[in-house]
This record gives structure tokens, C-alpha cells and sequence, in this order.
């Protein structure tokens, strides 16, 4: 009897293939594929923004004056001509101030140098500036600026 109910016991059904996670990631694969389409400008402009960004950034601390302002105490110096960041951000206008960035970013514990040092150490590197500047002394821990001030091509306190 027992060999007579394994005889007629029929096979385990056999599940059909599930599909869905297949159906699923085309779907997703069709929508990112969509949006990077039609966003394909915005993305080129993207890149074209983080390359010039990064060439700027490595430009910024082997400018004339940024082996003086590391003498001087900043950690990092970053010389930089903010008309050039306008340019490939898109803004006109960025208003008041020097459109040159003389940047010193200290570390706790170091000396804090005075955004006048700062501009007369630049000066006395370079001669006169090509264009009025700001000079910033900034915290590189919390991104906080201790003073920044605006000065003329010959290092005179605007």
C-alpha cells in the first residue's frame, strides 16, 4: 500500500521563473537612462565645472606669493582669481569686494596672522597685485573666516 501512495503521489510542482526583478531593473535602467539623456547638458557642464575646479585648486597653491604665505604660518595658501570661478559658474556679478582670493587656512594651534600681514606678505612677493584682492585668514577645521578684508593693487586697505 505504501509503495502504491508514493507511486501516486504526483511530482512537486515546479514554479514559473519570476520575472519581476528583471522587469523591475529595466524599468529602473529605462528611467536613469531617460533622466541622464535629458540631462546630458547639465552633467557635461558638471564635469567641465569639477575639472576647471580642480586645475584652479592646484593652480591656487603654486601661485606667486603662496610659498611666502606658507612661510608665514598658513598650513595652505590659495591664490586665486574668483573671475575665473564666475566664468565657469555662470555668475556676472559677484558684487563688492577683490576678485582676487588671497586665502591663508590655519590648523588649531598655529599662529593666527592678520589678514594685513597676509596682504603685506603677498605684496611684498609679488610687487603689486594684478587687480585689487581680499585677503582671508580662515580656519580649515570649521570653515570659519577671522577676518577678511578688501586691498588695492599696491596693498593699501580699501
Amino acid at each position: 500500500m505504501e509503495e502504491n501512495r508514493a507511486m501516486s503521489t504526483p511530482p512537486p510542482l515546479e514554479r514559473p521563473p519570476r520575472r519581476w526583478p528583471l522587469v523591475l531593473a529595466l524599468v529602473l535602467l529605462g528611467v536613469v537612462g531617460t533622466w541622464l539623456f535629458r540631462n546630458r547638458e547639465a552633467m557635461r557642464r558638471m564635469g567641465r565645472i569639477t575639472q576647471e575646479s580642480q586645475r584652479m585648486a592646484r593652480e591656487s597653491v603654486n601661485a606667486p606669493g603662496a610659498a611666502e604665505l606658507r612661510a608665514l604660518g598658513c598650513n595652505r595658501a590659495d591664490i586665486m582669481d574668483m573671475r575665473r570661478i564666475y566664468d565657469i559658474v555662470g555668475i556676472a556679478d559677484a558684487g563688492p569686494g577683490g576678485e582676487l582670493a588671497i586665502t591663508c587656512n590655519l590648523r588649531v594651534g598655529m599662529g593666527e596672522p592678520s589678514c594685513a600681514r597676509v596682504a603685506a606678505v603677498y605684496i611684498q612677493a609679488v610687487g603689486t597685485a594684478a587687480q585689487p584682492f581680499t585677503a582671508r585668514v580662515r580656519r580649515e577645521e570649521t570653515n570659519q573666516d577671522l577676518c577678511s578684508e578688501v586691498y588695492a593693487r599696491d596693498g593699501s586697505r580699501l
